[in-house]
């Protein structure tokens, strides 16, 4: 059986939870998460969103193996909405969820946790966040013997007091800046951050994250910030101006939204991660079976897209809430209120995005959401090419007889 420990190169890494829906484009945000050499993935849940749960499961597993990360730990979520009935998404994913390709078996050594997954998240994340704030402490320890030791070993040196001083210096160098401290992009000051290390980035209906909120609240304290792939400040997908992803579960999206720490990655951002044509070419030229797997999950995803939206080239959403947790100087976003419309027969699932506050007097703490508007397509791409690159590595995939054409 694989071991679900990370490696100890990893351990400096953000740690990162992913909550999804596997889906052609949730395939893709595994592997920008499992490969991003700025992320650690701890953890994966799956949800019943896109496909029922049983499919989500085993399309986390499969994208999991066949990528370099069958050591990942998965565990199923919610097989239902907290109140409404299931819906899925065959017209965009297919029968499978993850249609045009045909996967090898899964090998033994995926990693499927076998409790609750609400028990499962509270854990591994609690466990993520002390590793990360005892590894911050001993860091910052290290660093202050080194400052010392080249403080007395400094020929002329002054007193101790020089060298305390020395000390402090050197570490609020080296500290984190903090959520309301500018930094080259100005909108990096207002994005959700709590006190924990963790990010928890959701991708599909956000029931599993809504029961994590509630039977664990404590969890928040663990928490840097919970990044969605979900909601529109215009037109929706599945409703006319709802997404899919909230429009499944509007109730677990109205507990998610009250958390205070949400970044929402919406349609208006995602609509431009476009696979286009030099992109679909940037992954043919790796000419390996994990390439031509992936090339096939992208040409399925457009023809349906197409046949559906009239999209000429897909858009590929939920890595882009990835690329946030990475680098969030590519975007341009908004602190606004944003309310769940859960009542509404023509518009429940709209993301009530108040952008200009006409008349409205809010606090900093009624601004709940931290909006996407805008992100730099090209250096996204950069990201996530990359982290197929390295997937594409360590594939196993490339070393058998498999050839990866459905």
């Amino acid at each position: 059986a694989a071991s679900c420990e990370p490696t100890q190169d990893m351990a400096a890494r953000t740690p990162v939870w992913l909550d999804c829906d596997p889906g052609h484009d949730d395939a893709f945000a595994i592997i920008l998460a499992g490969h991003s050499p700025h992320l650690r993935l701890i953890g994966v849940s799956t949800v019943a969103g896109n496909m029922p749960l049983d499919h989500t499961t085993r399309n986390a597993l499969q994208i999991l193996a066949c990528s370099g990360l069958a050591h990942v730990p998965v565990v199923p979520g919610l097989a239902r909405p907290l109140l409404r009935p299931p819906t899925t998404c065959p017209d965009i994913h297919g029968a499978t969820g993850l249609d045009g390709v045909l996967f090898p078996p899964l090998p033994a050594n995926s990693c499927l946790l076998q409790e609750k997954a609400v028990n499962a998240m509270f854990r591994l994340i609690r466990e993520a966040d002390l590793a990360a704030r005892a590894a911050e402490e001993d860091e910052q320890q290290q660093q202050q013997v080194q400052d010392c030791n080249d403080c007395n070993n400094k020929t002329n040196s002054s007193n101790s007091s020089d060298c305390n001083s020395n000390n402090n210096s050197n570490s609020n160098s080296k500290r984190p800046r903090s959520e309301n401290e500018s930094t080259s992009s100005s909108s990096t000051a207002i994005y959700a951050r709590g006190s924990g290390r963790v990010v928890l980035v959701a991708t599909g209906a956000l029931t599993n994250v809504a029961l994590l909120l509630t039977v664990y609240p404590e969890v928040l304290q663990h928490l840097k910030s919970i990044t969605i792939m979900g909601g529109a400040m215009g037109l929706g997908n599945t409703g006319a101006v709802a997404e899919f992803n909230i429009q499944i579960d509007p109730e677990a999206a109205h507990i998610v939204f009250e958390s205070g720490l949400v970044n929402m990655i919406p349609l208006e951002v995602t609509h431009t991660a476009l696979v286009t044509q030099s992109v679909r070419q940037r992954l043919q030229q790796l000419k390996t079976p994990y390439a031509t797997l992936l090339e096939d999950l992208l040409l399925f995803f457009q023809s349906t897209y197409k046949a559906v939206f009239d999209f000429d080239d897909p858009p590929l959403h939920d890595p882009c809430a990835v690329a946030f947790v990475i680098a969030p100087e590519l975007f341009t976003f908004k602190r606004m209120r944003v309310d769940i419309e859960r009542a509404s027969p023509l518009s429940y699932g709209q993301t009530v995005c108040d952008v200009h506050e006409f008349g409205k007097t809010y606090t900093d703490a009624d601004r709940n959401v931290c909006v996407a508007l805008t992100m730099d397509v090209p250096a996204f791409w950069d990201l996530q090419l990359a982290a197929v690159e390295l997937a594409n590595a360590k594939s196993s995939l490339n070393s058998g007889t498999w050839q990866g054409r459905a």
